[in-house]
């Protein structure tokens, strides 16, 4: 199922904590005790524009988890301690 580029923004900005940057792309980071444990980005030509699966597939590996788990936290079914939980648990393990 797509979200809008807003959708995922605001669920990564205001739900789960990412802080952002601006260049050619919209940059996200989620930082733990100093630390940035998940970053993706979002053009800025896709405002406005839904983004699909597989580019959704792709944010949530470049966030260190799954692809349920990064949707369920767009779609808010999924808290922002259980995202912060998996992106740890997959940099543990590696």
């Amino acid at each position: 199922m797509p979200f809008t580029h807003g959708q995922v923004s605001t669920a990564l900005t205001k739900k789960l904590g990412f802080g952002t940057a601006h260049s050619d792309h919209q940059t996200f980071e989620l930082v733990v005790d100093g630390k940035v444990i998940a970053a993706t980005k979002i053009s800025h030509k896709a405002r406005g524009r839904d983004i699909g699966n597989g580019l959704l597939g792709v944010m949530a590996r470049q966030c260190n988890v799954g692809g349920k788990t990064f949707r369920g936290a767009v779609a808010c079914t999924v808290g922002p301690e259980a995202f912060v939980a998996e992106c740890l648990a997959t940099l543990v393990d590696g």
